[in-house]
């Protein structure tokens, strides 16, 4: 199918959800959810998966999925969320899907909407909610690198060091919502870790925007995930 560049673009789909429930026995969710967009008639096709999260009933995915944005079509949109049994071969269990148009979510306020999860197997059941936002990638190749470590960490565990990992966030210029665009490594047992250097491309950390505020959170990793501390970044 022939198509016009130049009314469409690039958007990344960042992904969370809340208040899912726990369908493992003794312990929580492990979720992951996968995109597939769906033309009319036509057979669902896988745009990516999220990674999945351990014990976490209430995930930000770090790994963002990128779909080409066409003005004048409709895109049908299908976000399936799944509580983890099996890493190798990603099967599980269903909490349910979610159904919207990429216009509809593009046009939203702010890009972002939120919805309930739905399972018809699972009427009597709450689902929990999945928060969709989109993102115009710019067409930059230039990439940041980032070479993070920290010093002096707090202990937060009661018979250890902590486990720090980092949270990257890009904000919006108003600096008030933010949105997760990169998760490190965790390091064991460390106060004063030093991570793997990373890249991301600019149009999706920024937008090319510069100006852009960024946020830096450092959580000690365990089943809870305590936050150490907490820096906002922004280029002047």
């Amino acid at each position: 199918m022939a198509t016009n560049d130049h009314l469409s673009s690039l958007v990344s789909l960042s992904l969370s959800c809340s208040y899912l429930p726990n369908l493992d026995v003794g312990s929580k969710s492990d979720p992951q959810i996968s995109v597939f967009e769906q033309e009319q008639g036509g057979t669902p096709t896988l745009l990516g998966s999220t990674e999945m999260i351990l014990n976490n009933n209430n995930p930000q995915f770090a790994k963002q999925i990128e779909v080409r944005y066409f003005f004048e079509r409709v895109q049908r949109l299908i976000f399936r969320v799944v509580d983890v049994d099996d890493p190798k071969s990603a099967k599980g269990d269903l909490f349910g899907s979610v159904e919207i148009t990429l216009g509809e979510l593009m046009g939203s306020a702010g890009a972002t909407l939120e919805r309930a999860i739905l399972n018809p197997s699972h009427t009597h059941r709450k689902n929990g909610f999945i928060r969709i936002s989109g993102f115009e990638v710019s067409s930059s190749n230039q990439e940041a690198v980032f070479n993070l470590s920290a010093t002096n960490l707090d202990k937060k565990d009661f018979l250890g060091k902590s486990d720090p990992f980092v949270m990257l966030y890009r904000g919006d210029p108003s600096g008030t919502n933010f949105t997760l665009v990169h998760k490190t490594e965790y390091i064991k047992q460390n106060l004063n870790p030093v991570w793997q250097p990373f890249k991301l491309h600019l149009g999706v950390l920024c937008g090319g925007n510069m100006d852009m505020p960024l946020k830096v959170e450092v959580w000690d990793w365990d089943k809870d995930e305590e936050t150490i501390s907490l820096v906002i970044l922004s280029r002047q």
